[in-house]
């Protein structure tokens, strides 16, 4: 036995053809852009990806830190850190 949901369905899409016929070309439509807004995302996506990575310098110069140079606060007291305590 059919279910009476399907023969209502049926009834519906039967009877109205142009109303299904918009409905469904509005749905169609909706998921082609759809599709095309995800492709495109996607793409600017890695395309800005791959230009910030390839931005970068491949060498990397470096200012070593002068290590007998005395801190900031050992110049402001001028005492060891020991007779701060």
């Amino acid at each position: 036995m059919r279910n009476p949901i399907w023969k209502i369905a049926t009834t519906h899409l039967l009877a109205k053809k142009r109303q299904t016929l918009v409905a469904t070309l509005g749905v169609t439509f909706g998921i082609m852009i759809f599709i095309f807004q995800a492709g495109l995302i996607t793409g600017f996506q890695a395309v800005f990806i791959e230009e910030t990575v390839n931005s970068t310098a491949n060498i990397h110069i470096f200012n070593e830190p002068d290590k007998d140079r005395p801190s900031i606060i050992q110049r402001m007291l001028g005492a060891e850190p020991e007779r701060w305590i």
